[in-house]
């Protein structure tokens, strides 16, 4: 599949993917509402109902947008919405521990997708390991 995408011209990917989306939005509007609640998507350890889909699929097209944009202009940013909420927490720690790693959400999202590197990185609160984190978050 990959090779026959990679031997296409970029203004043929263009074209095509732009119909292929096109296509999927139609598809999706057209879902009825029972449709909508049997759909499952089975992806790896994910089970997603149509809105989890959904938003998967927007996270991705928002993500590869930014891709494109970012080789045109290195200071491109995530928009805010697209990054997420002003802050988010993954941990289990108790309430009074310290803070490991504050850093803006999309920096956090560049961190996960291994796209944090030295020019986009934030001044950070609390004990961070960066470097550590770059490594175990190497992108796709």
């Amino acid at each position: 599949m990959w090779d026959e995408w990679n031997a296409k011209t970029p203004a043929a990917q263009v074209h095509e993917a732009l119909i292929a989306d096109g296509v999927l939005v139609e598809r999706l509007e057209s879902i009825t509402d029972h449709q909508r609640d049997q759909f499952r998507f089975s992806m790896g350890p994910m089970d997603l109902d149509f809105a989890g889909f959904v938003g998967l699929r927007l996270n991705e097209q928002a993500l590869h947008t930014w891709d494109v944009e970012v080789t045109l202009d290195p200071a491109a940013t995530l928009p805010r919405e697209v990054a997420g909420a002003d802050s988010i927490e993954l941990s289990s720690s108790e309430a009074d521990d310290h803070v490991d790693l504050e850093i803006p959400a999309e920096s956090f999202v560049r961190l996960v997708y291994g796209r944090l590197d030295p020019s986009h990185t934030p001044s950070v609160v609390g004990d961070h390991h960066l470097d550590e984190l770059r490594r175990n978050f190497p992108g796709f």
